[in-house]
């Protein structure tokens, strides 16, 4: 990428905003931003050495559109992926292309091409998709694990920072803490051992099975955890960590209802 600086104390006081508030997503991709820009080449070229992705990328699929076409995702079978998305996004309580607002919160290098741009959208959009195919929810440990797992499939510094800063805040929370690192450490190993993920032409596999693109991306089993939301501490009705508590406090409040 183009002119990519590696900023660490902008990095370090955007971790910081994120822990005191998890809810500023932008901050995340403010880290990363800081930080992934010289070692984003890597990613990218492995991409594009690949057939698939070379010919994803020849055909600027948009991934958010067809995320986007809910009659379309309603027409795909029982038991699709398509379908476990549309139910991931209802039962969460989020929207397809919730992240876009975020994301361009925080600017991209200077001179980034137009390849290079829609790979990085790509890759912001998929983000809830991992989630459907790896099982995990969209609660704190299940975000802290989706980190760990997108660490294990595409390394960075500001990746790492991000999970080393969500694992360090799990110290404060006593036993949950302990169950939250166990689910990050076992995500990060399936990580390890699984196909890589950005190579992935969801878009061509919404109608499959969810089982058969589990199966084929390497992901034989799902975590079996119950996720708590501050929601359900606070009783504000929505599934969003509410601001005003750091990560440690949102556990600690988790184990309240756990």
């Amino acid at each position: 990428m183009a002119n990519a600086a590696f900023r660490p104390l902008e990095a370090l006081r955007a971790l910081k905003k994120l822990i005191e508030d998890p809810t500023k997503t932008e901050e995340a991709f403010r880290v990363v931003r800081s930080l992934d820009g010289p070692f984003f080449g890597r990613t990218f070229r492995r991409f594009k050495r690949d057939a698939t992705g070379a010919r994803l990328m020849a055909s600027k699929s948009s991934l958010l559109a067809a995320l986007r076409d809910r009659a379309g995702l309603e027409k795909c079978p029982e038991g699709s992926l398509g379908r476990a998305y549309l139910e991931f996004c209802d039962r969460e309580g989020i929207t397809p292309g919730g992240l876009v607002e975020a994301s361009d919160a925080v600017p991209m290098a200077d001179g980034i091409t137009e390849d290079e741009r829609w790979f990085i959208d790509r890759m912001r959009d998929s983000h809830d998709l991992w989630h459907v195919v790896t099982g995990y929810r969209t609660d704190l440990g299940g975000e802290l694990s989706v980190l760990a797992f997108s660490l294990g499939q595409t390394w960075g510094p500001g990746l790492t920072l991000l999970v080393a800063g969500g694992v360090f805040e799990t110290y404060r929370s006593g036993e949950a803490g302990q169950y939250a690192r166990r689910l990050v450490r076992d995500a990060y190993r399936t990580s390890r051992r699984a196909a890589w993920f950005p190579l992935a032409p969801f878009e061509e596999w919404l109608a499959r099975p969810i089982d058969e693109v589990r199966n084929e991306l390497g992901i034989f089993a799902v975590p079996v955890y119950t996720p708590v939301y501050v929601a359900d501490v606070q009783g504000t009705g929505t599934t969003a960590m509410g601001a005003g508590m750091s990560m440690g406090q949102r556990i600690n409040a988790a184990t309240k209802v756990a």
